[in-house]
């Protein structure tokens, strides 16, 4: 990677003053240095001999007056995935902040165990999304990039509804939803039943259904455990279990968003607008380490595990560790070394 290549991708597209753009690479690099999403923290790794007060306030002046163009940040995010179509998970996670309930519904690509998000929705409530919280994170993404960029959208068992499967089949995206064992369907003899009325001996069942009057491909299998696992798939989608499965790696991804990585959950910064700025920020850091970690791995795999054929970390730990390393060795004045292995010209840009 030649030198200040992150500089000219974020030059590219984010229209800001000078001094702000380099705030906004010094919270990326910082991310890498600190593994914390806390301002103070973050602040304590900037350049320039200013006293820490200053700095802290410098990234709390950011948060507080720069716009960031949410589609910006994921054609920013896009440069560290693979060609699409891309499939595509939506899911939820939650912690609490004092009294307060931070409730954040993600949208995710994922991508061989892990999952990097490209757009984020703070929902000022406890619970479940409804439907117009989920089409408005999904009208954004096709304003985007397009439909024909979703090879399949994958949801668990909150994302159910008439209206939003009616909204999916009308925007022509390809899904893949769990439901659950008491979901009524439309059986083939035209009567409408459940899914646990269908499944008596059987292992595993296939058939056209109907929900509302959405067409579906209903799927069901009865796993080890002996629970049902039921996915209602577009018409054509092949293998949608297969596909279904690949929805827990957006976890692995809550996990590096959090413990596991970046600490979100220890925020302090209660105002959402300020919040999602961070966590928009935070997206750009996360498919870098991702990134990394894949071309580390193409250089020294990541073994697997004794037990079961998984790797031992994901790439995501694999790359922020990598940065890290990297990062800290460094002094404040000199961060060129930790830019140059930031993997940019291993893109494939949308």
């Amino acid at each position: 990677m030649q030198k200040n290549q992150l500089t000219r991708l974020l030059f590219t597209h984010f229209r800001m003053h000078p001094s702000r753009l380099k705030t906004t690479q010094e919270l990326l690099l910082a991310l890498f240095q600190t593994r914390h999403i806390q301002q103070h923290r973050l602040a304590a790794f900037f350049s320039g001999n200013f006293f820490l007060s200053s700095k802290i306030k410098k990234v709390k002046r950011f948060l507080k007056h720069q716009d960031l163009d949410e589609a910006k940040i994921a054609q920013v995010v896009a440069y560290f995935l693979p060609k699409h179509p891309w499939t595509l998970a939506l899911d939820r996670t939650n912690w609490k902040l004092g009294q307060k309930n931070i409730n954040l519904l993600t949208l995710s690509v994922v991508m061989d165990g892990i999952a990097v998000p490209l757009f984020f929705k703070f929902l000022d409530k406890q619970g479940n999304s409804n439907t117009a919280e989920r089409q408005e994170i999904l009208q954004l993404f096709l304003d985007t990039f397009g439909v024909g960029t979703i090879k399949a959208l994958l949801a668990d068992r909150e994302f159910i509804g008439e209206s939003w499967l009616e909204w999916l089949s009308q925007k022509r995206i390809p899904f893949v939803i769990r439901v659950k064992k008491d979901q009524t369907i439309l059986h083939s003899t035209g009567q409408k039943t459940t899914v646990s009325k269908l499944m008596t001996s059987k292992q595993q069942l296939v058939q056209k259904t109907q929900i509302a009057e959405v067409a579906c491909q209903l799927t069901v299998k009865t796993l080890p455990s002996k629970e049902l696992l039921a996915v209602i798939s577009s018409p054509g989608l092949r293998h949608p279990l297969d596909l279904y499965r690949q929805r827990w790696d957006i976890e692995t991804m809550f996990k590096g968003f959090k413990t596991n990585g970046f600490q979100l959950e220890s925020t302090h910064i209660k105002e959402l607008n300020r919040l999602k700025k961070l966590t928009l920020l935070l997206a750009i850091a996360f498919a870098i380490a991702v990134k990394t970690g894949q071309v580390q791995h193409h250089k020294r795999p990541i073994p697997f595990r004794k037990t079961v054929q998984t790797r031992l970390y994901s790439w995501f730990r694999y790359g922020l560790d990598f940065l890290t390393n990297i990062a800290n060795k460094l002094t404040l004045k000199n961060l060129e070394e930790l830019q140059k292995n930031i993997p940019i010209q291993w893109v494939n840009s949308t």
